[in-house]
């Protein structure tokens, strides 16, 4: 390997990171930053905005479960790819293209809202949609794409909740597995905030152009 290998240093921990926390009063999506293995802020010199909120869902309904499940799928890709060696140039222009081809268009899904979603053991993605103010669900899983951009398998279930969750719990085969530590911000380290900063919500920043 050559001298000062930039992999020689570096920690698993290393990157960008995005992390969804919260219960029956709030939930909120928090991005944060490893360096050496260590909290590090980029913003200023105060190691309590080492952790900075995004977005804060109180008193969440079911519809607001979901709207923080999809944007935290977003930002976590993000985040992965800042991670790997994107440029924010890149993922702007690429965002910009996309919006010229899609315009604002978006699917929706009158009458339901979406619960969760997520990745499957096996990789592909579920999504469960309920019916609004009933038990009535559906269970949603995209097909993959092939080598050669065709889709493969996917299937549309409609079933209720109660099922969904009854099969969930059965079997840990199929359903997405929460990844140890999900949910959670690290404590330990002099350099984590007591109190995560919710007055530092930088929510309502512009992206970079």
């Amino acid at each position: 390997m050559p001298e000062n290998d930039p992999f020689d240093d570096l920690d698993p921990c290393d990157g960008f990171h995005i992390v969804k926390t919260g219960g029956l009063a709030t939930v909120t999506i928090y991005c944060q930053v490893y360096t050496g293995g260590k909290l590090f802020n980029l913003r200023d010199s105060n190691p309590d905005n080492a952790v900075v909120a995004i977005k804060s869902w109180n008193n969440p309904t079911e519809a607001d479960q979901g709207a923080c499940t999809r944007l935290y799928l977003v930002l976590d890709a993000v985040a992965r790819y800042l991670t790997t060696g994107g440029t924010w140039d890149e993922l702007v222009d690429g965002f910009r293209d996309m919006h010229r081809f899609t315009g604002n268009a978006n699917c929706t899904y009158p009458g339901y809202h979406l619960l969760d979603s997520y990745v499957t053991t096996e990789g592909s993605y579920q999504h469960i949609f309920v019916k609004d103010g009933e038990m009535d669900a559906v269970l949603w899983e995209e097909p993959i794409h092939s080598d050669s951009g065709s889709l493969i398998g996917g299937f549309i279930s409609l079933t209720d909740l109660e099922t969904i969750r009854q099969e969930q719990a059965d079997d840990d085969t199929i359903w997405g597995v929460k990844q140890e530590g999900d949910g959670e911000l690290e404590e330990g380290d002099s350099s984590v905030p007591s109190s995560l900063p919710g007055s530092q919500d930088h929510g309502d920043e512009k992206s970079p152009s």
